[in-house]
């Protein structure tokens, strides 16, 4: 057990060594942060956050473009080569620091379909440039143009027998910046973008950040958000927004939100914890 131990903690090592090659310079920490000057450090980062390094740090020094965006127009019938893989998760959220360096990130393209069962009781997904924050996250100064996120939740019902108790109890978090923050978010700037979704589901979206459990303070949104419900289900759609439990502060919407249910330009739905200040 011994020598296994020793050749796991090997193999982590390595892994670290081989992720940290990856980038600019840093050491991850939040004194020394990872340095991300390309869209492949960026992946890269991505990678060793889903990995399990959930608290490493990174630093943006240069402008990233995740995508060509010469034919941003058709994307949705012409996409793009690069489809991104959100940053952190429900079960592992991100937990470090990571700062945009106010540089921006251009072409972030997530295309998805989630299947979300409802037989296993209570579940959360999110979607987005950070999929999940977590309580110790925080994630700063980013500025995004030509982002597109289309999203389609479709619902498993087998083996459930009372469908609206679990529609409500099983949920989506979509966002262009953020699927679901629990930490701090601050100095978002949405330039261009556009946010699409269909939900046979509890869908909560927004711009910034679908669901806000943390603080979001000082963030401004140009991009369109658009999201219909497939079904009876319960959708709270926001321009910065979709469902506040915390603190939302200082935020500016300027895109056109549309939907069937909630809809805010700050937030879609207030809940009794949820507080927005100026």
């Amino acid at each position: 057990m011994l020598r296994f131990n020793r050749i796991f903690i090997v193999m982590l090592l390595s892994a670290a060594a081989v992720f940290a090659g990856s980038f600019a310079g840093g050491s991850g920490t939040v004194a020394d942060p990872y340095q991300i000057a390309t869209a492949d450090q960026f992946k890269a980062f991505a990678a060793l956050v889903n990995s399990g390094k959930t608290s490493v740090s990174g630093i943006l020094t240069k402008d990233i473009a995740l995508n060509d965006t010469s034919n941003y127009d058709d994307w949705g019938a012409d996409n793009p080569d690069n489809v991104w893989s959100p940053i952190g998760s429900a079960t592992s959220p991100y937990q470090g620091v990571f700062d945009g360096n106010n540089h921006y990130v251009d072409g972030l393209f997530i295309d998805t379909t989630l299947t979300v069962s409802l037989a296993g009781g209570f579940a959360d997904s999110s979607i987005g440039l950070f999929a999940q924050i977590g309580a110790s996250g925080t994630v700063r100064n980013i500025k995004m143009r030509d982002a597109y996120v289309s999203i389609s939740v479709v619902t498993d019902t087998a083996g459930v027998t009372d469908l609206n108790e679990m529609l409500f109890r099983t949920g989506v978090n979509g966002g262009i910046a953020v699927g679901k923050n629990s930490g701090i978010v601050k100095n978002i700037t949405l330039i261009s973008g556009k946010f699409h979704g269909v939900s046979g589901q509890f869908f909560r979206a927004g711009a910034i950040a679908g669901r806000n459990d943390g603080l979001l303070y000082n963030c401004v949104n140009y991009a369109e958000v658009y999201i219909r419900r497939n079904g009876n289900v319960w959708v709270d759609v926001g321009g910065i927004v979709g469902n506040d439990a915390g603190d939302v502060g200082d935020c500016l919407n300027y895109g056109n939100i549309t939907s069937e249910n909630t809809v805010g330009g700050i937030a879609g739905l207030l809940t009794k914890e949820g507080r927005l200040f100026n």
